[in-house]
């Protein structure tokens, strides 16, 4: 059976798709890279606001397309937007043979089987190798909070943590697969393992995470600041494999819109955070996520924001603006602010935040970092990589010079030389990779 699957979303919905990929290779499936060779053509779908759910809904429609010329095949969506809208999905999109929602690997495997019961799952060897040396461990799915603008917890239910021997086996299939790197993901990482009988805590998952010989990098997402202990920050700061880069989702700066969020923590508790992680990892790089536009937001309120910035000086930021999601609570609240003014404030958000970064990467120039190779750009004859302080994706990246051939995937010592952006251009030194 011929899969081809497309992901959209977020690094959760990586991850998810990575264990489905791996999960269909061992059963016999081979992953196309053409929707125009698959049997099956599935896209794992994003749900989360506005933006998402209409990206989610244009990919559907044209991987649809497909079946013009291919009848045989059939079409699947899964993920979050098929799971919160499936009774009007499949009203509304009939070219879609299979609705999943949130499934498991084993439920996804059985329900393509009866799509294509006429193929036989020859098993074939597994090519899969991990994406240039870096990959997502997906920790838990769910949420247990109550922030009054996230339809999550409706759509995955509750915290559930992974048990730790599945993590421990998938993290060591990853890295002799390849992965240099592990990032961890969940809703919510620093909340792993309280629901867990016994209950753990994120730290000793990391304990033995960081004993699998070839990993060499780990990296935190998601660590929500009222659960980001003492113990977790003095472990990043004594453990060599801990990147030193915490994303801590924060929202807001202003102590009124963290209420009606129902962010559970003042702007105390997050001016002493930042400022203690700071004292015990000097080097730290920091990155968070901010909503601008929600509800009643005034201009005063949108400045604290932007003041909140100017004071904390975090390394990377991505902001959202307030997308109006059926179903919560902020989508019911009065004072719903019009597009122009979330745009102008988004833009106003990212030109304040964009100084700062640059500024910071400008402190690299001269010093040597470890960079994990990830690409060849070809049409400019420079590899790309990133640092400990850039995660996949959403941070800069580093543009690598060198007159030899690297290996994708490895390690390098690369002496930083430039600032562009947010990027950073460098070049190879003498030293092995790793």
């Amino acid at each position: 059976m011929k899969i081809f699957l497309e992901t959209l979303g977020c690094d959760k919905n990586t991850a998810d798709s990575m264990r489905f990929v791996a999960f269909m290779q061992a059963h016999g499936a081979e992953m196309v890279t053409n929707p125009s060779d698959a049997d099956v053509i599935m896209m794992n779908s994003c749900g989360f606001i506005e933006d998402a759910k209409l990206e989610s809904i244009e990919t559907i429609i044209a991987l649809s397309a497909y079946k013009k010329n291919k009848p045989s095949q059939k079409l699947v969506m899964l993920g979050c937007l098929a799971e919160r809208y499936q009774d009007e999905l499949l009203e509304e999109l009939p070219e879609v043979d299979l609705f999943l929602g949130i499934v498991t690997r084993e439920e996804l495997w059985f329900e393509i089987q009866r799509l294509q019961p006429e193929l036989e799952n020859i098993a074939l060897p597994s090519t899969e190798k991990i994406s240039a040396g870096s990959a997502y461990l997906k920790i838990a799915d769910g949420c247990n909070a109550s922030c009054t603008f996230c339809a999550i917890p409706s759509i995955k239910g509750a915290y559930v943590s992974e048990q730790v021997d599945a993590l421990l086996a998938e993290a060591s299939k990853l890295v002799a697969a390849g992965a240099k790197e592990l990032i961890l993901v969940a809703q919510d990482t620093t909340e792993y393992g309280k629901d867990l009988s016994p209950a753990m805590s994120l730290v000793e998952l990391l304990r033995e995470l960081v004993k699998i010989n070839e990993l060499q990098w780990v990296r935190l997402m998601y660590c929500y600041p009222q659960h980001l202990s003492d113990e977790l920050i003095d472990f990043i700061a004594t453990e060599k494999k801990m990147c030193h880069y915490l994303d801590i989702p924060l929202q807001h700066g202003s102590a009124r819109i963290l209420k009606n969020m129902r962010r559970p923590y003042d702007l105390a508790l997050l001016s002493n955070l930042l400022k203690r992680i700071k004292l015990a990892i000097p080097d730290i790089v920091l990155r968070s996520t901010f909503i601008v536009g929600f509800p009643g937001e005034t201009e005063e309120e949108f400045t604290e924001l932007l003041t909140f910035l100017q004071e904390h000086q975090l390394d990377w930021v991505g902001a959202f603006q307030y997308s109006q999601e059926e179903g919560t609570i902020a989508g019911e609240m009065e004072e719903q602010l019009g597009a122009e003014v979330k745009e102008e404030r988004f833009e106003r958000l990212m030109l304040t935040q964009q100084a700062i970064t640059i500024t910071k990467n400008e402190k690299y120039i001269g010093t040597l970092q470890e960079v994990l190779i990830e690409a060849y750009l070809a049409d400019l004859g420079i590899y790309q990589g990133r640092t400990k302080g850039q995660t996949k994706e959403v941070d800069g990246i580093v543009l690598v010079g060198t007159g030899e051939e690297l290996i994708i995937g490895a390690i390098y010592q690369v002496e930083i030389l430039g600032v562009d952006g947010y990027d950073l251009i460098g070049e190879i030194t003498n030293e092995s990779s790793k």
